[in-house]
């Protein structure tokens, strides 16, 4: 993940203070936190196609990432720091920036992959638990398109069972099972 990646997607200038940082990460976590009042009005807003559960991981991920790589002043206090130096934590973020990229390119299957092996190196990781989530709805949505409904449901189903305290992902996971039970229904009624 690069500086100015971070910087930008927490809308700031390259060089920004620390308090900036952490000004505009509050902002931004309110805004698009799944578990906000005003998260919930800006979720019908939002045109993008990232969806506003990655929204809120991206800018949390550059938080973090600014507070642990950067020389910011004042320099930050070591037993406050927000994001420590560790092995999982630097695993973490590589397979972060790998798990956007495969987003972007729509290999849903490598995602789930990618999350899959990392849920198992970090079984108790709640982020890394709504990555997965994120990539089984995904390949849920890809499968209820191509018209491959039982394996569509399986992923759905999957997603609902990995993260079902997510109050904003489970609303969506419902949204896409009632949409797959009117796409069978309508696919029936075209077969008879």
């Amino acid at each position: 993940m690069k500086l100015e990646d971070c910087y930008r997607s927490l809308g700031l200038k390259p060089g920004a203070s620390r308090e900036q940082v952490k000004q505009a990460y509050r902002v931004l976590a309110r805004q698009h936190h799944p578990d906000t009042t005003a998260h919930q009005s800006t979720v019908h807003k939002n045109t993008s196609n990232q969806n506003t559960s990655d929204i809120f991981l991206t800018i949390t991920i550059a938080y973090k990432y600014l507070l642990a790589h950067t020389a910011l002043s004042p320099a930050p206090n070591p037993a406050s720091t927000a994001f420590p130096k560790t092995p999982e934590n630097l695993l973490k973020y590589n397979a972060y920036a790998r798990l956007r990229d495969l987003f972007a390119q729509q290999r849903f299957a490598s995602a789930i992959a990618l999350v899959e092996a990392l849920t198992s190196k970090l079984p108790d990781d709640l982020e890394v638990q709504q990555w997965c989530a994120i990539a089984y709805q995904q390949q849920g949505r890809r499968l209820m398109r191509d018209r491959r409904y039982p394996q569509a449901l399986r992923y759905l189903q999957k997603a609902l069972a990995t993260n079902p305290t997510n109050r904003d992902l489970v609303a969506k996971l419902h949204q896409d099972l009632r949409s797959l039970t009117r796409q069978v229904q309508q696919a029936s009624l075209r077969s008879i």
